[in-house]
């Protein structure tokens, strides 16, 4: 493994807090968090985020991406396998709520 290398910055106190909140429920923290986003940066030779004013365009982009994996072969679930999954993790949410 490579020498690692501390990064310093600036960032909304409020923000960090949320985050890490959040982050602190999949078992993460901000450097394990931050080395995954650069990793994947790297990974994929881009910027992971989904930055527009327009969130029909996000609908847009996951739509073409739906699609796309259909002509490449993707299968996805019947309506009865999904109401199944559904059945399952609603069951599954009444019993951690008692």
């Amino acid at each position: 493994m490579k020498k690692s290398t501390a990064i310093s910055i600036r960032v909304d106190g409020d923000l960090k807090e949320k985050s890490e909140k959040i982050m602190a429920e999949f078992g993460l923290n901000m450097t394990t968090t931050v080395n995954m986003l650069l990793r994947q940066i790297v990974r994929e030779q881009a910027i992971p985020l989904s930055l527009t004013a327009n969130p029909d365009a996000k609908l847009k982009d996951d739509l073409i991406f739906a699609q796309l994996e259909r002509m490449a072969g993707y299968k996805g679930l019947s309506g009865d396998e999904m109401a199944n999954r559904l059945d399952v993790l609603i069951a599954e949410a009444g019993n951690d709520a008692q």
